[in-house]
């Protein structure tokens, strides 16, 4: 009887912890897939309070963080445009689109199906929007911004948005901040679905144009795994982008110590621009180009021979492709910087090269070196704008372990050596320019003649021929 009681008491402790152990299980499976699918999250406090207003849209709000009326048209708020009036638009771009392709039932489905992988697709529940309310947003939503997008292809004057270049361009910079996205599958699918595999150009075609980027080529695209407007913004910005294997992938990466770019100039590190190519020149293909250097292609080598005909002169030069600085460009950065410290801790690529800007730019001197070269492309009208700008975007960033550390560590050892420095004020001094080159030639020729002239003169035995 004992022995039977134990028996069961154990056998009922063992089905115990099987059911303990399958809850687990399934929560973490089920919380795994959710991670798997999440890619649009909700700025970190400790960066939106540095600047809130850099992560919110202005104009129009896509996907649920922000479909708020109340919040929107709140008199405190920096909103451009009425909630009503942006809801109205949409309804007549739907009207227009769905008149188009009459397939209004397919697409609906596809979101009824994919509700649940799309609501994965954020870091937020969204308890409070039931599935009618969400479904009608994402749709809503998609059909928006595909109407917009081959509106602008065709470059449709007639249309109250393309005809507007200034509200158009608000538009691109409310539909690349992290919170004001769609998952790019729904998008690409519901285009697919409206249009079907007809001459009609890809939607990646159509993104690129909307936000003036050069559209990556087919090898890019293969190694892409697209999840929103603002990681395709990051992935343009890595093509070409060579990354050691080799690098540790950890956080706190931190640039330290590397003197600014005014200091590296003085120790002889000469700065050239580097341009970037915006599209494809008419005629020429894809496959033989080559492989362009995309904004994040920073190198440090020795200047060419054509730079300098006399060899001591020829110091290293940092080629830095060229950065135009325009009213949106913080925005852009700000939330391309979120989305890596959100989704991509390991691999904060566009916030090494942030950090390494801002470890070169420490005052307006600094700036006005980098404008002088043609690195960065003033459209703001202020250097000190620039530097704060630059000097503020990585406070409360935690870097990966940066891609830039070996360019780093050969800078930092070519501004210590003694003689690279002084080579440097020797040539700053005689040899600033052509006429002072020139000028300085001449007095060392002359000062040598009358060295050799003294030198005849008090022993004249050394210049005569002994017989």
């Amino acid at each position: 009887m004992l022995n039977g009681s134990g028996s069961s008491s154990e056998y009922k402790h063992q089905k115990e912890d099987e059911v303990i152990i399958d809850i687990k299980e399934n929560v973490e499976r089920q919380y795994c897939c959710e991670r798997l699918y999440c890619c649009i999250y909700k700025v970190p406090k400790k960066l939106r309070n540095i600047n809130n207003d850099a992560y919110t849209p202005h104009i129009v709000s896509i996907g649920p963080y922000h479909h708020d009326e109340e919040k929107w048209d709140d008199l405190e708020s920096k909103k451009e445009w009425k909630w009503e009036d942006m809801q109205n638009l949409k309804k007549g771009y739907q009207v227009k689109f769905f008149k188009n392709i009459r397939k209004k039932d397919k697409l609906e489905n596809f979101v009824k199906e994919e509700e649940q992988r799309i609501r994965d697709c954020y870091e937020a529940t969204f308890e409070d929007f039931d599935s009618d309310k969400f479904k009608e947003m994402i749709l809503d939503d998609a059909v928006f911004i595909i109407e917009l997008f081959l509106r602008n292809y065709h470059d449709d004057r007639g249309d109250f948005l393309v005809s507007k270049p200034w509200l158009t361009n608000a538009i691109k910079l409310d539909l690349q901040l992290l919170e004001n996205q769609l998952p790019y599958f729904v998008l690409e699918e519901i285009y697919m679905l409206a249009y079907g595999c007809s001459a009609r150009p890809s939607f990646l075609t159509l993104s690129s144009k909307f936000f003036g980027y050069k559209e990556p080529d087919g090898e890019a695209i293969q190694d892409m795994e697209i999840k929103h407007f603002v990681d395709l913004r990051r992935h343009t910005m890595l093509v070409g982008v060579e990354i050691d294997e080799k690098l540790p992938k950890s956080p706190g990466g931190k640039i330290e110590d590397l003197p600014s770019a005014v200091k590296l100039h003085e120790s002889g590190v000469k700065f050239k621009s580097v341009e970037i190519k915006d599209a494809v020149k008419p005629g020429e293909s894809r496959r033989k180009c080559k492989p362009e250097k995309g904004l994040l292609n920073i190198e440090f080598e020795k200047r060419a021979r054509e730079d300098s005909c006399i060899w001591w002169l020829r110091g290293q030069v940092l080629k830095i492709p060229r950065l135009k600085i325009e009213d949106g460009t913080e925005c852009l950065f700000r939330n391309l910087m979120a989305l890596e410290q959100c989704h991509y801790p390991f691999e904060t690529h566009i916030c090494n090269y942030i950090d390494l800007m801002d470890a070169l730019i420490n005052t307006r001197k600094d700036v006005d070196l980098l404008v002088d070269h043609r690195i960065i492309s003033n459209c703001v009208g202020d250097h000190d704008s620039i530097k704060v700008m630059f000097n503020r975007l990585c406070l409360e960033i935690t870097p990966s372990t940066s891609c830039y550390l070996d360019i780093c560590k050969r800078l930092k050892n070519h501004h210590e050596r003694w003689w690279n420095r002084t080579k440097a004020t020797l040539i700053s001094v005689y040899f600033e320019n052509l006429w002072r080159g020139t000028g300085t030639i001449a007095a060392t020729i002359l000062l040598l003649l009358t060295l050799l002239q003294t030198i005849k003169r008090f022993y004249p035995a050394l210049f005569t021929d002994p017989k």
